[in-house]
Order: structure tokens, then C-alpha cells, then sequence
């Protein structure tokens, strides 16, 4: 008996005259969260909050006092899990000479409080949609042909109120049969569950006996051993008069339907030749580029062996300037290819496995000394839980970093560049995102300009064209290959104040565990809000604390 009781799945326990627990069984353990090895010997205000103590003892002084078994309904714990618990306090008669004892069996019905509370909602929605349809519907005893129920909607169609209608016949009062006649419950032999009319025209009569036009559904069902005719109906007197005017308006609708796929065809037309020329242009200027390229290739070539030559200083200057003006125009010749190739739709993003950690810190090493070359503050924020090789398009990733972080540093004329690699969750799907950014305190966007800065030939200011070069096809490329990528892109910024240039990207990850030194490990956590602001931190794991955020 011992063992049944302490398996059995319903919580028992029993207490002294005091309050004291005695013995419980697994289940009650489990419930409080407490070995039981704990519970033994301590009183009901040690292993209980205040309001359950105090509601055990004085159930356990009636129990006493009345010699009767007390049960309490739907008793919510205040710690834990949101639970209902039927409790049944008992008394233990002993001898003559010793006090009774005390159990208390708890009975979780949180099951019967949840299929209760849904059948109560789902009541009140089924009279919540019976009231708020704008379609008729009337409950017809299929016996008595006698209206039971009504909806608002089936009340104005028919002019009366519900106490008017409920209860009266509805042969002959706003049904046009006779009782005798009726096709649905005198003439058909009914089946359970049987639709008899589907959007059939009929007349309804209205108060007055005004015949009304409608269309009726009627089926028939059973409820809990009793048959009934739902009836469901529209008012389509104004559709009716409507038709008629269709009618007469369908002749001129073909005539210009005819003469409206003439002027399709011919815009097809125009828009094939249109999308022709424009592949023509794009392949051109995709053919120039690559004729322009190879002598600026050579000449970019030459200049390197020149400068490995001795030269004065003035010969050094301006080998110096010529090697400087032939990389920009081999940049600008570069974004003008790869742009033509996206516009043409001739690319896909590259499905290949790669080392993402080690193509982060080759493009950052890249970024860091070009901010040197300005005197500019650079930091990485590159955190340990990203994966080291996922799935993915390492040129595309690596010709958006770059881009990015070419701008960054571009339109940074003092202050510091951030880069920040972090994984997130998804907000759309389950798949994991990696998230990129670069932060800067340079020159900013305006608001007006920040929704067209993605478009081609862009840029904040058209002096900022004769001041920091370029053609403004860089953010634009980045943004298609991001979309390529199934990615986001974004920014945010202010005039004066700087920017931060940010896009997500889906991926694969083709490890189990990212790869991190168990004794120099740091935690990056990355905080994301509606403006896009991310603050980067790193923890070390002796309880020290070393800040690399960045921050605005």
C-alpha cells in the first residue's frame, strides 16, 4: 500500500493537528518543486507561500471542527505554472488518546477548467458571428415549421422585430408555401446534414406582405437528437435591378474590351522592343568596359614596375598620381561592369562553403588601413558566435563589405569607423541571420535623401561627386547583390553626425559549435532596436568587464 500510494499520480499528503507535513508522495513533491526529503517535518508555512498556508489550516480546523471533507474548486498555485487544482482535505481518525491526522489530495483539472473556458468562448463566438453576419438566418423547426430563432440581419430584411417573429409559423408568413407544401420538409425526405437548396432565387414576404427577391440557402441539420432547417438568405433586389443595367452596358464593355486588347498587344509590342534595346545597351556598355579595363589593366601594371625603378622625386610624384588616377578609374570602370551585369539579370548568387571568419578579417584588415592612411579610429566587433564556415556567396558578401566599408571610410573626414558581424534570429523566418554594419562619425545623409540613396547614380550632395569621387553605383550594386542573397539592407543616419550602413543575410551554418578559445572566451551580445541602433559588448568570463561598443 505504501508503494501505491507513493507512485500513484495524484499529489497526497498529510499533515498533523499542527500543520506539520508527515508523509507525501512523489507527485506532491513535484508539485511544490521540493524533494521530499525536504518536506518531512516542515510545518505548511515553511514549503508554502502565505495565502496557500493559510488556506490549508483553516481547512484542515474545519475538517476537524465539522468532521467533514472539504473540497476547493479551481485552486490556482501562486508560484509556478498556471495550473487548476480541485484539493480535497480529509480528516484521519486515530485512536481516542492522539489527534486526527489530516490529507490533502490535489487533483489537477486544468484540462476540464481549459476545455470548459474554450467551449464557453467558442459558445460566444457562434453567437458573436449568429448576431454580427449581414446574411439572414433563420432556425426553423423541421416538425412544427415553427421559427425558433432569428439574427439581426434576418430582422431587417424582414421588417419585424425578433419577438414578432420567434415562434410564429413560417409558411405563410414569410415563406410564400403552404404548410402542406413546403419542399424541404413536407415534399423531400430530409438527410442528416443535407444542403436542400444552394443559392436558389426565392420570394421572402415582408412585413406588410410585401414580396421580397432572395437568395436562400437551406440545410438541413440536427442538434442533440432534434431536427431543424437552417435558412440563410441576401436581400438581391438591388443586384436584381443591376443585372439589368449589365446587360445593357455589356455591349459597349466588349466593344471596348476589343479595342482595349489592341492597345495591349501594341504596348507588348513597345515594351519588347524597349526591353531589346535596353539588353543591347547594357551589353555594350558591358563589352566597352571590358575593352577599356585590359589597356587600364597594363598601364596600372606598368606603372607598379615604374615605381620600382629609380626615380626622382618629382618622376615619383607623378607616377604616384598617375598610379592613383588609373585605381579610380579602374574602380569606377569595375562597379560600371558589375552594375551592367546585374541589370541584365546575368548573375546568381554562388551556393559554395567557405571560411567566413577569415574572409572577415582579410576585407577589415584591408578597411583598417585605409582608415589609417586618414587617421582615422578603427574597431572590429566580430562576435565568437558566428559560425566559421557556412554556405554562401563569399564574392558577393565580400564585394558588399567592401563597398560599405569603402564608403565608410570615404566620407569620414575625422573620428572612427566600426564594423560590427553578429548572429541574430530571423524576424520573418526561422533561419538565422548574420548581421553586418559599419558605423562611422563622418559627413551623414540627409532624411529627404536617405530613401533614394540606394537608387543608381546616387549620392547625398552633387558636390560630394567633385569632392569624393565615384559614380554612386556602389550602394546600389550592394543592393542588389544583397537581394541576390535574399537579404536586407539599411542605414541610418544624421547630417553631420555620421552613418550606419547595415544588411542581413540568411545562411547555412556548417558547424555544430562555433569555434572559441575556452580561456580567453568572450560573450558578444548585439541589441537591436526599431532605428537600427546595434550596441556591440564583450564580456570576459571572470566577471570582468572590457567595453568595445559601438555607439553613436
Amino acid at each position: 500500500m505504501h508503494r501505491l500510494v507513493e507512485h500513484m499520480p495524484l499529489p497526497l499528503s498529510t499533515f498533523d493537528s499542527e500543520g506539520r507535513l508527515l508523509s507525501a508522495n512523489n507527485a506532491f513533491a513535484d508539485l511544490l518543486s521540493i524533494p521530499r526529503k525536504m518536506l518531512v517535518g516542515k510545518t505548511v508555512w515553511e514549503i508554502m507561500p502565505r495565502r496557500e498556508a493559510l488556506l490549508l489550516k483553516k481547512g484542515f480546523e474545519s475538517v476537524s471542527k465539522n468532521k467533514k471533507n472539504i473540497t476547493i474548486e479551481e485552486y490556482t498555485p501562486s508560484t509556478g505554472k498556471k495550473r487548476y487544482y480541485r484539493l480535497i482535505l480529509f480528516s484521519i481518525p486515530l485512536s481516542a488518546e492522539k489527534d486526527d491526522l489530516f490529507g490533502l489530495l490535489s487533483i489537477d483539472i486544468s484540462e476540464q477548467k481549459q476545455s470548459r473556458e474554450k467551449l464557453r468562448e467558442h459558445k460566444e463566438r457562434i453567437e458573436a458571428i449568429f448576431k454580427a453576419v449581414q446574411s439572414g438566418i433563420v432556425l426553423v423547426d423541421a416538425k412544427s415549421h415553427r421559427i425558433l430563432d432569428v439574427n439581426p440581419a434576418a430582422c431587417k430584411i424582414i421588417g419585424l422585430s425578433h419577438e414578432e417573429i420567434a415562434g410564429k409559423t413560417c409558411c405563410k408568413f414569410i415563406c410564400s408555401y403552404e404548410h402542406d407544401s413546403c419542399p424541404f420538409m413536407d415534399m423531400i425526405p430530409p438527410a442528416d446534414d443535407e444542403e436542400l437548396m444552394t443559392d436558389s432565387e426565392q420570394q421572402l414576404i415582408q412585413a406588410g406582405g410585401k414580396k421580397l427577391t432572395i437568395l436562400k440557402t437551406v440545410k438541413y441539420i440536427t442538434i442533440e437528437g432534434q431536427e431543424y432547417l437552417l435558412e440563410s438568405f441576401v436581400d438581391i433586389s438591388e443586384q436584381k435591378r443591376q443585372q439589368t443595367q449589365l446587360k445593357r452596358m455589356y455591349s459597349k464593355l466588349k466593344k471596348l474590351n476589343t479595342n482595349l486588347e489592341e492597345e495591349i498587344a501594341f504596348a507588348n509590342r513597345m515594351a519588347i522592343e524597349a526591353e531589346t534595346a535596353n539588353i543591347a545597351k547594357s551589353e555594350f556598355l558591358a563589352n566597352m568596359s571590358h575593352e577599356i579595363r585590359t589597356p587600364l589593366n597594363g598601364i596600372t601594371g606598368m606603372v607598379s614596375l615604374l615605381l620600382d625603378t629609380g626615380l626622382t622625386s618629382k618622376q615619383q610624384e607623378y607616377a604616384d598620381t598617375l598610379q592613383q588616377s588609373s585605381n579610380i578609374l579602374l574602380d569606377i570602370i569595375n562597379k560600371v561592369l558589375e552594375y551592367t551585369s546585374l541589370e541584365t539579370s546575368r548573375v546568381k548568387a554562388g551556393t559554395v562553403v567557405f571560411n567566413l571568419k577569415d574572409l572577415l578579417l582579410r576585407i577589415t584588415e584591408v578597411i583598417k588601413l585605409k582608415a589609417q592612411d586618414k587617421k582615422l579610429h578603427f574597431s572590429n566587433c566580430i562576435s565568437h558566435d558566428i559560425p566559421e564556415r557556412i554556405t554562401g556567396d563569399p564574392e558577393y558578401l565580400k564585394q558588399i563589405l567592401v563597398n560599405l566599408g569603402n564608403n565608410a571610410v570615404k566620407f569620414t573626414p575625422k573620428g572612427s569607423v566600426c564594423f560590427t558581424a553578429a548572429k541574430v534570429s530571423g524576424r520573418k523566418s526561422r533561419s538565422p541571420l548574420l548581421y553586418f554594419s559599419f558605423q562611422d562619425t563622418g559627413i551623414g545623409i540627409s532624411e529627404e535623401m536617405q530613401g533614394s540613396i540606394f537608387k543608381e547614380f546616387t549620392q547625398a550632395d552633387s558636390s560630394f561627386t567633385r569632392k569624393y569621387g565615384g559614380m554612386g553605383l556602389g550602394l546600389t550594386i550592394s543592393k542588389r547583390l544583397v537581394d541576390l542573397m535574399d537579404g536586407e539592407i539599411g542605414l541610418r543616419s544624421k547630417p553631420e553626425k555620421g552613418s550606419e550602413f547595415w544588411f542581413t543575410i540568411p545562411f547555412s551554418d556548417h558547424e555544430s559549435h562555433p569555434i572559441i578559445d575556452g580561456k580567453n572566451s568572450h560573450r558578444f551580445i548585439v541589441l537591436f532596436r526599431k532605428n537600427r541602433t546595434v550596441t556591440c559588448s564583450r564580456a570576459k568570463s571572470q566577471n570582468r568587464t572590457r567595453d568595445t561598443r559601438c555607439r553613436r
